[in-house]
């Protein structure tokens, strides 16, 4: 068997790796821009699996297949590609490297996968963690409601990616759960809490949109509001 063939088989063997699980970041897709400045918009984003060829992407907004996606991803870096498929959880991506690219983010896949499960101490008041769905909406006391992605999430409070980052201070039901916004993030922004929750049920209450109706959900955003407007 000649080197040729030999080198061709390692280089195979080193690509041909895949990581499941997630990995945050942050993309672009090339026709969501923003309407005053025309620049690309920016949202969070988390994988749900990815490889040198091709990944599976959740985020805020799906786009459409042929859009182009640039993304970071951390302990990854920068890739670009395009969107194959938009799935019911996702985007799955054809990333567009070349030979010498593929084998760099093979050799990172492998390393996260030695050592991406180690316990890791989360000095927080109030752990935060990953939601098994991500995907909720948010309404405003106007009525405006909008989908979202939780990028993730605490007892005490949700970090979100959407189209809009709201003013500080202003009220929203995320799912069913009240709160504010309280910081704004570098793709996305902060609500914290009117309560605390348990852990057990909080992420039902932010993802199971189909328990009670909008005009609920309003009436206690309005009140609560209102009581905001009262004792801040």
């Amino acid at each position: 068997m000649s080197v040729a063939v030999n080198a061709a088989e390692r280089t195979a063997d080193t690509t041909d790796i895949r990581f499941v699980g997630v990995l945050s970041g942050c993309y672009t897709l090339s026709n969501k821009r923003d309407g005053l400045t025309g620049a690309l918009k920016v949202f969070a984003c988390r994988t749900q699996s990815i490889s040198p060829d091709r990944l599976v992407l959740d985020g805020a907004l799906f786009g459409a297949a042929g859009d182009r996606v640039a993304l970071k991803l951390e302990e990854v870096g920068l890739l670009r590609g395009v969107v194959d498929r938009v799935l019911a959880t996702g985007l799955a991506i054809d990333l567009h490297l070349d030979l010498e690219e593929r084998v760099k983010l093979a050799g990172k896949l492998a390393w996260i996968k030695k050592r991406r499960f180690k316990h890791i101490l989360d000095k927080r008041a109030y752990p935060r963690w990953f939601p098994r769905n991500p995907r909720t909406n948010i309404i405003f006391a106007d009525g405006e409601k909008l989908d979202a992605f939780i990028i993730d999430l605490s007892r005490s409070g949700v970090a979100i990616s959407a189209e809009v980052k709201p003013a500080l201070g202003t009220p929203m039901a995320v799912g069913h759960v009240l709160g504010r916004v309280v910081r704004h993030l570098e793709h996305g922004f902060a609500v914290g809490f009117a309560a605390l929750h348990e852990e057990k049920g909080i992420e039902d209450e932010l993802t199971t949109l189909l328990l009670g109706s909008d005009e609920a959900r309003l009436a206690n955003l309005k009140t609560y509001s209102a009581i905001l407007s009262v004792v801040p």
